[in-house]
C-alpha cells in the first residue's frame, strides 16, 4: 500500500488486515459461484464480475484507501459502529459466520446463536430473538444470505469505538498472522452487538445493495409477517378495504342509546 502512493500514517495493520478479509472474503464468493481465474467473467446479467488474484486484491485495496480515507467515505457499520448513526435506520448486511449454541430457544434456556454481520466494509455482531434463532436453526439464516435489519439497537458501545476494533477475535496487531479465531458465542457480553427482532429484521434479496436502504428510514413489513414476540416495527404496509361513516352515540336518561350518522346527528341537533 505504501508503495503504490498511501500515506503510512493515515493506515494501520489493523486497516490493512480487515479489509483485506472482506475483499478476498467477496472475491472467493465470486470465484465459487461463476468459477474460473481469469481477469473476470460475466454474470447472468452481463456484469463482469473480478476473480480473486493478487491483483484483484491490491486494487481494491487501493481503491478502499481512496474512497474511506482520500474522500472520507463511511460505510453503513462504520457509521453505526462509531455513533454518527443508529442502528435503527433500515440497511441491508450479509451473515459472514454463525455460531450456535443448543438447539432450544433462548426462552427454554437451551440455545442461543451469535451472528457476524458485514457490509462489505466492516463487521458487527448480532444477536437474534427466539423467533430468529429458530430461522438459524432451521437454515433459513445462514452464512452468505443477507438481512434488512431496522430497529435494532446497539449495546456494550455506548460512546462509539473505532470500526476497526469493533469485531474482538483477531489476533494481536502485533500478528502476522492473518487467521482469525472461531466466533465465540460469550463475545455479545461485551462486544459491540445488534440485537435483532423478526419484527423489524426480513431476508433480502440475493442481488440487493449492502449498507444503508437510500433515503428509506422505515423497513416495511406485512401484517401476516409479524409475531406477537417478535418487538417493534417501523412500518406496516395495510390495504384499506372499506370506509365506515362516522356515527354519533347518545345516552339517555333511561340507559338508552341511541345510534345516528352525520344527517341524522344535525337533524337532533336542530330539535
Amino acid at each position: 500500500m505504501v508503495q503504490a502512493g498511501a500515506v503510512p500514517h493515515l493506515i494501520t495493520h489493523r486497516w490493512v488486515r480487515n479489509h483485506y478479509r472482506w475483499i478476498v472474503w467477496k472475491l472467493a464468493g465470486y470465484t465459487r459461484t461463476y468459477g474460473g481465474s481469469g481477469q473476470g467473467e460475466e454474470d447472468a446479467a452481463g456484469v463482469m464480475v473480478p476473480k480473486l488474484s493478487r491483483d484483484t486484491v491490491m486494487r481494491q485495496l487501493k481503491y478502499r484507501y481512496e474512497r474511506e480515507i482520500v474522500q472520507g467515505h463511511q460505510s453503513a457499520l462504520k457509521q453505526i459502529l462509531e455513533r454518527d448513526e443508529l442502528g435503527y435506520r433500515p440497511a441491508v448486511f450479509c451473515v459472514a459466520r454463525v455460531a450456535v449454541v443448543g438447539s432450544g430457544t433462548a426462552n427454554e434456556g437451551g440455545g442461543s446463536a451469535l451472528l457476524e454481520l458485514t457490509d462489505g466494509w466492516y463487521s458487527i455482531l448480532a444477536v437474534p430473538d427466539d423467533v430468529l434463532l429458530s430461522a438459524v436453526h432451521r437454515g433459513r439464516i445462514r452464512v452468505g444470505c443477507k438481512l434488512a435489519v431496522s430497529m435494532a439497537p446497539m449495546i456494550n458501545n455506548a460512546d462509539g469505538i473505532a470500526a476497526v476494533d469493533a469485531t474482538p477475535d483477531w489476533p494481536p496487531v502485533t500478528s502476522q498472522d492473518m487467521t482469525y479465531d472461531p466466533l465465540d458465542p460469550d463475545l455479545s457480553a461485551t462486544a459491540p452487538t445488534l440485537k435483532l427482532s423478526c419484527n423489524s429484521t426480513k431476508l433480502a434479496r440475493w442481488d440487493a445493495k449492502l449498507g444503508f436502504m437510500g433515503g428509506r428510514r422505515t423497513l416495511p413489513v406485512s401484517v401476516r409477517s409479524l409475531s406477537p414476540n417478535g418487538s417493534a416495527f417501523s412500518e406496516i404496509g395495510v390495504q384499506v378495504l372499506r370506509v365506515y361513516p362516522l356515527m354519533h352515540m347518545e345516552t339517555f336518561p333511561n340507559g338508552e342509546r341511541a345510534y345516528r350518522n352525520d344527517r341524522e346527528e344535525a337533524e337532533a341537533q336542530r330539535q
